[in-house]
């Protein structure tokens, strides 16, 4: 199980940096962090997953999927209240 969760990160790392907008990837870059107890890397990565979420929303606001990946994203970093805005 190890080594298929550590194929998937360097997976989506690669989509990410094809894709430099692309704010999924590094969603679940920061979810299969979490599974390999990789919290130093899953926290730089939900940061760069809000901020790419981010700068989705200034050009689309109603992104209703930016919108719930970043709320998960925001509750997952402690950020409730902002979370609920979102939902």
């Amino acid at each position: 199980m190890q080594s298929k969760l550590e194929k998937a990160a360097r997976l989506f790392e690669q989509a990410s940096a094809i894709r430099p907008d692309d704010y999924q990837a590094l969603a679940l870059l920061a979810q299969v962090y979490r599974a390999l107890g990789r919290e130093e890397e899953r926290r730089v990565a939900q940061t760069r997953t809000l901020d790419r979420i981010e700068r989705r929303l200034q050009t689309t606001p109603d992104d209703a999927r930016a919108l719930c990946f970043g709320a998960g994203n925001l509750f997952e970093m402690g950020q409730r209240e902002k979370g609920m805005q979102w939902v």
